[in-house]
C-alpha cells in the first residue's frame, strides 16, 4: 500500500472514488501503518495519504491509524502530523484491549476530534481472553472514544457475532469480506452509527449491502 500511495497515486484516488460512488460517506486514508517504527518515510506516506484520500472525498477523510507493538505514543504522533488534514480518527484491528485502551488515551491527548476504537473478535465473535464485550468497549469509551466497535475478524460473520454480545453505542463495525457479507452489513445497519468493510469487501459489496437505504 504505501509503495502505491507514493508511486500510483491515481490508482489510489480511483479506488477511493470507487467506494464514494457505492455510497461510502467517509474515505479511510491509507495510514494504517505509516508508524516510525516501521515506516521510515512514513510523514511522506502519511501526508500523501491523507492528500489522496481528500481528492476523493473532500467532506469526509478519516485516518485509519493500526496498531503497534511499541509505545502507543508512535500512535499519537502519526495523528498529531495529520490532524489538521483529516475529520476523524479510527484506532482499528487492535487484539489487545487493553492496548486499544491505551492507544485512546495517548491520542486523545493530542486529538479533540471524532476518535473511534476497534477491536478484532475472533470467529465466534469473542475478544482476547473472553473479555466481556460491554467491558472492553466501555473501556475504550471511558478512555475518550467516541464511540468504539469491531472490524476484520475471520470473516463478516465474526463481527456480526460480536456485535450481537455488546449494548455499547455508538457502534463501529468493519467486517472483512466473505461470503455472505452483504446480507451481514445489511444486518447491521440498524445497530451501527459508523458501518463499512474491511479487508476484501470491495466497491461492489458496499454497493450491494446500501442498496435500498
Amino acid at each position: 500500500m504505501d509503495d502505491w500511495i507514493l508511486d500510483r497515486p491515481d490508482a489510489i484516488v480511483a479506488a477511493h472514488r470507487a467506494f464514494v460512488a457505492a455510497g461510502a460517506q467517509i474515505v479511510l486514508a491509507g495510514t494504517f501503518r505509516a508508524l516510525p517504527s516501521v515506516q521510515p518515510r512514513w510523514r511522506d506516506v502519511a501526508r500523501a495519504a491523507v492528500a489522496l484520500a481528500r481528492r476523493a472525498a473532500p467532506r469526509a477523510v478519516w485516518a485509519s491509524v493500526g496498531p503497534t507493538d511499541q509505545d502507543p505514543a508512535e500512535l499519537a504522533a502519526l495523528v498529531d502530523w495529520v490532524a489538521r488534514d483529516v475529520d476523524g480518527v479510527v484506532l482499528e484491528t487492535f487484539v489487545d484491549p487493553d492496548a486499544a485502551r491505551r492507544a485512546v488515551a495517548a491520542v486523545r491527548r493530542v486529538w479533540r476530534g471524532p476518535l473511534v476504537a476497534s477491536l478484532v473478535p475472533d470467529d465466534a465473535g469473542r475478544l482476547q481472553d473472553e473479555m466481556p464485550h460491554d467491558d472492553a468497549l466501555g473501556a475504550l469509551i471511558d478512555a475518550g472514544a467516541d464511540g468504539a466497535g469491531f472490524n476484520c475478524g475471520t470473516g463478516p460473520a465474526s463481527v456480526a457475532l460480536a456485535v450481537q454480545q455488546t449494548t455499547v453505542s455508538p457502534l463501529w463495525a468493519r467486517p472483512a469480506g466473505g461470503p455472505g457479507a452483504v446480507g451481514v452489513l445489511r444486518s447491521l445497519r440498524a445497530r451501527c452509527r459508523w458501518l463499512g468493510g474491511c479487508c476484501g469487501v470491495d466497491a461492489d459489496t458496499l454497493r450491494a449491502a446500501l442498496q435500498g437505504v
